[in-house]
C-alpha cells in the first residue's frame, strides 16, 4: 500500500461515524478515530494506551475475554448487539464487530473494533415490544371480559332455564289433560309468558354468538315454502289472539335453497313476530314467496306502524328501535332484525326494509341465492314447532334413569317420560344416580349437567367407566352450541336445552335407546 493510500485510508477511518479502535491482544488500546471519541465521550488522549475494559459496565466485562480468545484463534464477530457505558456514566446500545490484524507475516498481533450505535433502533425495538406487550395484555383482558360475559349469560340461562322448564312443562300437560275450559285458558297464559320468556334468553345467546363470530349454521337443500309455512303456522295462534289476518302464499312450483332450517325459520318468526307486535288489532299480514332470478325469497308484509324510510338503514343495528324512549310504546330488545341480518349474511342472501312511513305498515324482504344443482324432492310443508305429536306408548319396555338436582323438573321429567310408557328410576344428585345404576338395569340415562358436587358431565364419565351401556340424553338449562359440543364430547349421545317441549324429550330418549 503507497504513502497516499495509506493517507486516504486513515482519512476514511477518522471520518467515520462509527467507532472504529485497534488494540492489542491484551486488550491495549492503540487508536481511537473520533467516531470513537463521539460516541464514548473520551478523547484518543484518554484511551489510548490504556485497557478498553474502562468502557465496559461490569455485567459485561466477560466479554472482552471472550473476544479476545475468538481473535487469537483467529475468528472474526459480526454485529454484536451489547452494551458499553459512556463516559458520563450513560449506558449505550452498541453493534461491534471485531476482526484480527496480522503482521507481514501472518501471525495476529491485534484486534480491529468497530463499534456502532444502534441506540434508537433498540429504543424503537423496546417501545414496539412494549406496544406489543399492551395489546397483548388489552386481548388478554377483552379475551377474559368476552370469557365472563359468556359465563354469566350460560349462568343467567341455567338460572332462568330451569324453573322455566317446571313452568312451562307442567303447564302444558294441564294444558293437555281436559281439565276444563278455564283452566286450560289460564295455563295458555301461562304458557305464552313462558314461551316468550324462553325466546328471550335465546335471542341473548344468539346475540352474544354473533359478537363473537360464532353462530353456528347446519345446511342443506331445503324448499323455501316449507320453512315459511312452518314460521307462519307456529306464529299463527299469536296473530289470532291479536284478531290479525294472517295469510300465507307460497306458490305452487318447489323453490330450493341452501340454508339451515332452523336458523332461517328463525329469521321468518322473527319478522313475523314483528309484524304482529307492530300491527294493531284487525291490521293484516301477509306473507309470500317470492322468485326472483336466481334469487327466492319471503316478503312479510303488515298494515301496521311503518316507519320513517329514512330510518330503514338502522333497523338492524343491535338494541336499536325506532322509538327507544323509557315511554316506547312497543317492548323488545332490539335484537331480532340484527340477528336476522346476520344470518342471512352467512347464507349469502340479504334482507331489506320498507315503509312509506309511519302508519303505513312495513313489508320487510329476505332473498336467498336458489340452489340449482340436484334439487332434491323436498315436501312443501314442514311440521310447525311446538305441534304436538301422539308419544304415548312410544318409550314402552325402556328403562331410564332420570338425574336432576332440581325436583320439580326431575318429577316433570319423569311423569312425561312414565306418560310415554317407560320404566323411570329418579335420583338426585350424581352420587345417587351412581347408586342408582349398580341396582337397575338401564336403557337411558336423562341427566341434568349443572349439579353440585358431581355435575353431568362427571357422572356419565364415571357411569362409562363403570362399563355401563346405557346411552345417555344431556338435558340440561346450558343450551349454546358449545354446551352440546361439551356434552357430546363427555359421552352424552344427544343434548336437549331447557326448557324442553314433551314430544321432543320422548322423541329423543326413542332415538337414543335405539342406539343401545
Amino acid at each position: 500500500m503507497t504513502r497516499s493510500q495509506k493517507d486516504w485510508l486513515a482519512s476514511a477511518v477518522e471520518s467515520s461515524d462509527d467507532a472504529i479502535v485497534t488494540k492489542t491482544l491484551q486488550g491495549i488500546v492503540v487508536t481511537w478515530n473520533r467516531g470513537a471519541e463521539r460516541l464514548f465521550g473520551y478523547l484518543a488522549e484518554e484511551m489510548v494506551g490504556r485497557q478498553i475494559l474502562s468502557i465496559f459496565p461490569p455485567d459485561r466485562l466477560d466479554e472482552e475475554e471472550l473476544f479476545l480468545g475468538r481473535m487469537r484463534r483467529g475468528e472474526r464477530v459480526e454485529s454484536y448487539e451489547t452494551i458499553r457505558i459512556r463516559k458520563d456514566g450513560t449506558p449505550l446500545d452498541v453493534s461491534v464487530s471485531l476482526s484480527p490484524i496480522r503482521d507481514d507475516d501472518g501471525r495476529i498481533v491485534g484486534v480491529a473494533k468497530i463499534a456502532r450505535d444502534i441506540s434508537e433502533r433498540k429504543r424503537n425495538q423496546r417501545e414496539r415490544e412494549q406496544l406489543l406487550r399492551r395489546e397483548q395484555a388489552a386481548l388478554s383482558e377483552s379475551l377474559a371480559a368476552h370469557r365472563s360475559k359468556d359465563e354469566f349469560l350460560a349462568m343467567a340461562s341455567h338460572e332462568l332455564r330451569t324453573p322455566i322448564n317446571a313452568i312451562l312443562g307442567w303447564a302444558r300437560m294441564i294444558e293437555g289433560s281436559g281439565r276444563g275450559r278455564d283452566v286450560a285458558k289460564e295455563v295458555g297464559i301461562i304458557v305464552r309468558n313462558a314461551v316468550a320468556l324462553t325466546d328471550l334468553i335465546n335471542t341473548l345467546l344468539d346475540a352474544s354468538a354473533v359478537t363473537m363470530g360464532r353462530l353456528r349454521m347446519s345446511v342443506k337443500p331445503i324448499d323455501l315454502r316449507a320453512v315459511a309455512h312452518s314460521a307462519v303456522e307456529s306464529i299463527r295462534p299469536s296473530a289470532l289472539m291479536k284478531r290479525l289476518s294472517l295469510q300465507l302464499d307460497q306458490g305452487y312450483a318447489p323453490l330450493v335453497v341452501l340454508a339451515d332450517p332452523a336458523r332461517l325459520q328463525q329469521v321468518f318468526w322473527n319478522l313475523l313476530t314483528n309484524a304482529i307486535k307492530f300491527t294493531p288489532a284487525g291490521g293484516a299480514i301477509t306473507v309470500s314467496v317470492i322468485h326472483n332470478g336466481a334469487f327466492a325469497g319471503i316478503r312479510v308484509s303488515d298494515t301496521g306502524a311503518g316507519f320513517a324510510p329514512e330510518a330503514a338503514h338502522v333497523l338492524f343495528d343491535r338494541f336499536r328501535q325506532e322509538d327507544s324512549s323509557p315511554a316506547r310504546k312497543y317492548g323488545g330488545l332490539g335484537l331480532g332484525l340484527a340477528i336476522a341480518r346476520y344470518v342471512v349474511d352467512l347464507h349469502g342472501g340479504k334482507v331489506v326494509a320498507h315503509s312509506d312511513g309511519p302508519g303505513k305498515g312495513a313489508t320487510f324482504t329476505v332473498e336467498l341465492p336458489l340452489f340449482e344443482s340436484n334439487q332434491p324432492r323436498i315436501p312443501a310443508v314442514a311440521e310447525a314447532p311446538g305441534r304436538s305429536q301422539t308419544v304415548a306408548g312410544e318409550l314402552v319396555g325402556k328403562r331410564i334413569l332420570v338425574v336432576d338436582d332440581d325436583a320439580d323438573g326431575r318429577e316433570l321429567v319423569v311423569e312425561i317420560l312414565r306418560t310415554a310408557g317407560a320404566e323411570v328410576v329418579a335420583a338426585c344428585s350424581g352420587p345417587a344416580a351412581l347408586e342408582s345404576i349398580e341396582q337397575h338395569p338401564l336403557d337411558v340415562i336423562v341427566s341434568d349437567i349443572g349439579m353440585p358436587g358431581m355435575d353431568g358431565y362427571e357422572l356419565i364419565r364415571e357411569a362409562k367407566g363403570r362399563g355401563v351401556r346405557a346411552c345417555a340424553v344431556a338435558l340440561t338449562a346450558f343450551g349454546t352450541d358449545r354446551d352440546r359440543d361439551r356434552a357430546l364430547r363427555a359421552g352424552f349421545s344427544d343434548h336437549l336445552a331447557k326448557p324442553v317441549m314433551r314430544d321432543e324429550l320422548v322423541r329423543a330418549v326413542a332415538r337414543v335407546a335405539s342406539l343401545e
